[in-house]
């Protein structure tokens, strides 16, 4: 079998249960693997069979990663400084490429793994500072509440902040999700498919409620809009916070730090670990354990984004 029909069967095999962010992530970061064999040995992916690829084809990959510059192959880039790839994006790379292999040998297209051995880089994440109480007041006072897209800007940064929502789930959020009589919120197909019920804050509620009293008649159901009335994109809501981060003055600034900050406060809140588990949408525990090590680094800091005392009171 060869390269290109094998990624075929991959890739519809991984259409049945992955979300299309995803697929299309298997896709692109295959494509480097392909290019680079294809280089290597002068043949089209077409042309090459899997059994040509070797365990020295698979280092020497990773060799070409780890001296990889970012954004080489994008001939409208121009960075001041060229920068390596970083250890994580290698690693992912590399994850989904041994991933390939694996399917290809449980399904029988090949006898060999030549992936089988390879190690994977070590990905130390960088310290991620939450935001503060002054910093907040800083994002809040940058937009006025008496102004229709300032009021869905607000509600859109503290249901980051405030609900500790990816902002693929801010963008897919439908006025049905919102049950402010009772107190929160139902975010539907989340990461990896799931579905799970966070707390409504007073203040993401009182930006919310502006907002819905604002906002345009639109012929969809999703919360947020753009002003001619379209739903909101996922790249509409990165322009708010990149504009933000300049009118703010706080450069650290992205829309996954609002979600971060959500995190870490609910730990020096002193809430339960499995309940931010849950509350953040995480299929493992020890994604979550990150925000309690931050946590307890940041236990003499007292400035840090306080959550609303709902998330730390009993239910009766």
């Amino acid at each position: 079998m060869v390269l290109t029909e094998a990624r075929d069967l991959f890739l519809n095999d991984r259409e049945t249960y992955c979300s299309d962010k995803t697929v299309k992530n298997y896709r692109n970061n295959l494509r480097y693997f392909f290019d680079f064999v294809s280089d290597r040995l002068q043949k089209d992916p077409s042309q090459i069979s899997l059994e040509e690829i070797e365990k020295l084809d698979i280092n020497q990959y990773s060799i070409y990663l780890k001296n990889k510059i970012r954004n080489d192959n994008n001939p409208n880039f121009k960075a001041k400084e060229p920068r390596k790839i970083s250890a994580r994006t290698r690693k992912d790379y590399l994850k989904d490429m041994k991933c390939f292999w694996m399917f290809c040998i449980e399904n029988g297209y090949c006898q060999v793994n030549p992936s089988e051995h390879l190690k994977l880089p070590k990905a130390y994440g960088r310290m991620v500072e939450p935001l503060t109480v002054d910093e907040v007041n800083i994002i809040d006072s940058c937009y006025s509440i008496n102004s229709t897209y300032g009021c869905r800007n607000l509600a859109m940064i503290h249901c980051l902040l405030d609900a500790g929502m990816r902002p693929g789930e801010v963008v897919r959020l439908k006025i049905q999700d919102l049950h402010f009589s009772e107190g929160y919120f139902v975010i539907h197909f989340s990461k990896g498919g799931k579905s799970r019920i966070v707390p409504m804050g007073r203040t993401v509620k009182k930006y919310l409620q502006y907002w819905l009293e604002k906002r345009p008649d639109c012929s969809h159901e999703y919360v947020f809009c753009v002003e001619n009335g379209d739903p909101l994109t996922g790249n509409a809501l990165k322009c708010v916070i990149d504009r933000l981060k300049i009118s703010s003055g706080i450069i650290r600034l992205f829309p996954y730090l609002l979600r971060h900050t959500f995190g870490t406060s609910f730990c020096l809140g002193g809430g339960n670990l499995e309940i931010l588990r849950l509350y953040m949408g995480h299929s493992s525990i020890e994604t979550t354990q990150g925000y309690l090590h931050l946590a307890d680094n940041l236990r003499f800091c007292n400035n840090i984004y306080h959550l609303d005392p709902i998330f730390f009171v009993k239910a009766y």
